[in-house]
């Protein structure tokens, strides 16, 4: 008879707090019928990918191994993807009749690289019968990973916010300055989402460059509960803010734009 004896400890409470919060919203934004229900989907898929993230990082430090030995084989992680989804979460807002077409999958092709590095994970725990966590193909692939999602998530930050300064641009005139700051939130916070990606550099670089990849997960716990909370935060802001400024964004955009109700590409 297996006896259950979780350690748990402050972090872990706040990673369960946090998986908690964040997987209810996630809901919200995917299921509940509101305005921009369509944008609102991709906020709450990148919500679930942070909720996912942080499944893995409480398995590990929780040790759900000794429990299910092969836990750490689930596909739990989709970092390549987090970059993609608050881009067009952003376009979806700004431009509601964008259309998300096949070739727009492009977006989330490099997750492909991330799945193909756990496979050789799951091939190499297989035969080792250690964690995939604590394996040679998951110390010299992930930090290519790493670093794969943190330039992935800086350039769609980037572009999300090319997006929100042409919209403040278009719709200076036509929107008062009340209705301005209502937008002005998700600027504030995708730039603050983008710094502490940013964070992470210096991290994987001690690590990798002096410690070899041998600090342990332990060490990122600041950045991981930093992350989910902004993420989190930014679900919450998105889920409860009033949405009849994107209302008349968009009728703005339809009269003043010609060829505004064509699909983009």
């Amino acid at each position: 008879m297996i006896k259950w004896n979780f350690s748990i400890n402050v972090y872990d409470l706040l990673f369960l707090a946090t998986i908690s919060a964040g997987l209810i919203f996630s809901c919200l934004l995917f299921f509940v019928k509101r305005i921009n229900r369509k944008a609102n989907r991709f906020l709450g898929l990148a919500l679930l990918v942070i909720v996912l993230w942080m499944v893995w990082v409480l398995g590990i430090d929780v040790r759900l191994g000794k429990y299910f030995p092969h836990w750490s084989w689930l596909p739990l992680q989709f970092s390549l993807s987090v970059g993609p989804l608050i881009y067009w979460y952003v376009k979806k807002l700004i431009y509601p009749e964008q259309k998300f077409t096949v070739l727009a999958l492009l977006h989330f092709s490099p997750l492909l690289f991330e799945h193909r590095a756990l496979v050789a994970e799951t091939l190499e725990s297989r035969k080792s019968g250690q964690a995939t966590y604590n394996t040679a193909a998951f110390i010299s692939l992930g930090p290519t990973v790493q670093l794969l999602a943190l330039a992935s998530v800086l350039t769609y930050l980037y572009l999300s916010l090319q997006i929100l300064g042409k919209y403040h641009g278009e719709l200076a005139d036509q929107l008062s300055d009340a209705d301005q700051y209502q937008y002005r939130w998700l600027q504030r916070l995708l730039i603050g989402f983008g710094c502490l990606w940013m964070l992470w550099m210096p991290f994987t670089a001690i690590d990798y460059i002096f410690y070899h990849y041998s600090l342990g997960i332990s060490c990122y716990y600041p950045l991981y509960l930093l992350l989910s909370v902004m993420i989190v935060w930014i679900g919450v802001e998105a889920f409860l803010r009033p949405e009849s400024v994107v209302i008349e964004a968009a009728q703005t955009r339809m009269v003043t734009e010609p060829g505004a109700d064509k699909p983009r590409i």
